[in-house]
């Protein structure tokens, strides 16, 4: 048997034993479905290279693009629809279930998120597809992509003193572009989904990390627009509110459909020590030959 054949044999039959275990919920009926499993293009293979493939930490999310409120994920968790394959994963989930509220129509997007398998951030996909009614897939994400869903990391501030006066510290930070970890059809916008990038911070006791959960961050009320990141001027931390060994750390978490989801975990934290910024390493660039 070919690997296709297995693929859909695999899934197949693992999607009809689930639909057989969860009754229709009656907002979506007959049921719509979405996936990597089309009968219309090759199918795509969603990569978690650096993440943690494991349940409870992956954390997928789907709605009802401009209606999160309408029709989402419910309760079914990424476990549901993240589907094991070989190293790989593939993404298909009936949309009647019960565990899903509403049933979404127009456009549907699509995150799922993970920590970083050595602790430090995040990593991230999200994708925006319109439903279809000439497939078996309603939702079909392989329109948006030919080599795959790749998740990326969500990369980590970058932060400058400006000025210090006694023990306040005023800091420019720069919130790196996130566009690339975007996937939708020709001419959709990154911009239209991931709506903004938000400022975190938390203090805690070296040489522990923080935690890369969104819950244990606060928000700065200050944000950039968009996905292409930019910088924010004027950031300010009293150190003298820093106990001994504690340390300040910034990070970035998404908003996403104009804030109607936001962001589960925060992405490489920078860390601060008495005002003293730590930059990231940059990227080297490969040679040209």
């Amino acid at each position: 048997m070919t690997k296709t054949k297995s693929l859909f044999v695999t899934v197949g039959v693992a999607a009809l034993l689930f639909a057989a275990a969860s009754p229709a919920s009656a907002n979506c009926n007959p049921g719509k479905t979405m996936g990597t499993l089309s009968d219309q293009r090759p199918y795509s293979y969603f990569y978690m290279t650096g993440a943690v493939m494991d349940t409870p930490e992956v954390i997928g999310r789907f709605w009802q693009a401009g209606g999160r409120n309408v029709a989402n994920e419910g309760t079914a968790t990424a476990a549901m629809w993240l589907l094991p394959f070989g190293p790989d994963h593939v993404i298909y989930m009936f949309l009647g279930d019960e565990n899903v509220f509403g049933c979404p129509s127009g456009e549907l997007i699509t995150l799922i998120q993970s920590p970083a398998s050595d602790g430090r951030g995040s990593y991230f996909m999200v994708d925006r597809v319109a439903e279809q009614f000439v497939s078996s897939m309603s939702f079909d994400l392989t329109e948006t992509t030919t080599s795959g869903f790749h998740m990326k990391l969500l990369p980590q501030p970058y932060v400058t003193v400006v000025s210090r006066f006694g023990s306040v510290v005023t800091m420019s930070v720069t919130l790196q572009d996130v566009s690339s970890s975007f996937y939708g059809v020709s001419g959709a916008l990154a911009s239209d989904t991931i709506t903004g990038i938000r400022l975190m911070w938390t203090v805690t006791a070296a040489p522990l990390g923080p935690t890369p959960l969104a819950t244990g961050w606060t928000y700065t009320n200050q944000r950039v627009v968009g996905a292409a990141g930019g910088a924010i001027d004027g950031f300010t931390f009293d150190t003298s509110t820093l106990t001994s060994g504690q340390s300040l750390y910034l990070a970035a978490q998404l908003e996403f459909d104009n804030g109607a989801v936001l962001g589960d975990y925060v992405g490489v934290p920078t860390r601060i020590f008495q005002g003293l910024a730590i930059p990231p390493v940059k990227e080297k660039k490969p040679k040209k030959h």
